[in-house]
């Protein structure tokens, strides 16, 4: 009788090195289905032998004089805020033998970075640690991966997070509805507090702003702070530079997305006015002109009349605080001496009703004792 030879040739199945050898003899039909069974059995139990892909890496930090070399660490860190995907360092590995591995650095301010994963490959290569925790403090902080051969990197946590306010200009994307400029702008004469430009803003929800517009004939405006309340409201921008040429302008202001455009016109250098606002008993002498509503946003009929004596004519500038949501300004040249009649422009929206007190005040040179004056005004 012969004897049949049947080879099972190596293969490799799930990391795993299989090879057998099953000598049979022909059997009658019973022996064979039995015969058949013990061949299925020893596929399925043959000898196994195990790769590298198995086991543990061996690799080391790449570092320069103890400090991980180039690291890409992403994400904010900031007091107070939970981590995430997004909070990362990148370091370089050299791998000498492939397999898997866990990385974790020690705690610092309240958090750590980890990562676990296999390398296939040996040689250079980048792992992506992640951090997770919540930063308790601020400062730079030292983290150090716990290898035999390690390095280390530092990571800034800043202050608590900062939150952004969402709002808009009103009238945006075309003119700034009611922007008031206020101060008094000629040919090489830098700019001061005085310059500024109120703008009305919608806000959304409350947070941090900051708004500027773009730089034309060397001159710009910029505001920074926080909105505490949703609704409309107005800010005050700065006016910074100095005016290279007597021209009209055209500036557009940007903040939060949002950008609208207002009108400034420089003119040349000259004399500023020498003037005084009218006072009676403890206040000015002058009238509103309109109705001021809680809600209502003002336009052009809601003024306040003054009364100025000008000793010496040119320029002049005169504004209010705001008080209430409301701000009012005038502007312009007085060409003759004596009694003269100031219209200030109401602007922005009333916050809530009452009767509120208003100092307009001459911006600029003045007669001692003439600078500033109150007016009452009652908002419905």
């Amino acid at each position: 009788m012969k004897t049949r030879r049947y080879s099972v040739y190596p293969g490799k199945k799930d990391g795993l090195v299989y090879s057998c050898i099953l000598i049979m003899k022909p059997l009658k039909n019973a022996v064979a289905l039995a015969g058949f069974l013990c061949f299925a059995f020893l596929l399925m139990n043959c000898k196994k032998e195990y790769s590298y892909e198995g086991g543990t890496a061996v690799f080391s930090l790449l570092n320069f004089n103890g400090s991980c070399l180039n690291p890409v660490i992403s994400g904010n860190y900031n007091r107070g805020s939970d981590l995430g995907n997004s909070n990362s360092v990148q370091l370089q590995v050299d791998v000498t033998i492939t397999g898997k591995y866990s990385i974790q650095t020690n705690s610092r301010s309240g958090f750590l970075f980890s990562a676990t994963g296999s390398f296939a490959d040996t040689g250079v290569q980048t792992v992506t640690l992640y951090a997770s925790g919540k930063p308790d403090s601020t400062g730079s902080f030292i983290f150090i991966p716990a290898l035999a051969e390690s390095c280390s990197f530092s990571v800034d946590v800043t202050g608590q997070q900062v939150q952004e306010a969402d709002y808009s200009f009103i009238g945006a994307p075309n003119a700034c509805t009611n922007a008031l400029v206020s101060g008094i702008y000629q040919k090489d004469i830098s700019l001061t507090s005085d310059n500024t430009v109120a703008i009305n803003v919608n806000v959304v929800s409350p947070g941090d702003y900051t708004i500027r517009t773009d730089t034309l004939d060397g001159i710009s405006f910029f505001a920074s702070g926080h909105f505490t309340q949703a609704g409309d409201q107005v800010v005050i921008l700065i006016g910074s530079g100095s005016p290279a040429t007597a021209q009209n302008l055209q500036f557009t202001l940007l903040g939060n997305g949002s950008v609208c455009t207002f009108p400034l016109t420089v003119e040349n250098s000259g004399d500023f006015a020498t003037y005084s606002i009218a006072s009676g008993v403890d206040h000015c002498v002058g009238q509103p002109g309109g109705n001021f509503n809680a809600g209502t946003p003002l336009n052009g009929s809601n003024t306040y009349s003054l009364t100025v004596y000008v000793t010496i004519a040119g320029a002049y500038n005169i504004s209010s605080q705001s008080v209430n949501g409301m701000i009012f300004q005038s502007s312009g040249t007085f060409t003759r001496l004596g009694t003269n009649f100031v219209t200030l422009k109401g602007h922005g929206t009333p916050v809530q009703a009452g009767i509120f007190t208003f100092t307009p005040e001459i911006i600029g040179p003045a007669p001692l004792g003439g600078r500033s004056c109150d007016f009452l005004l009652t908002v419905n």
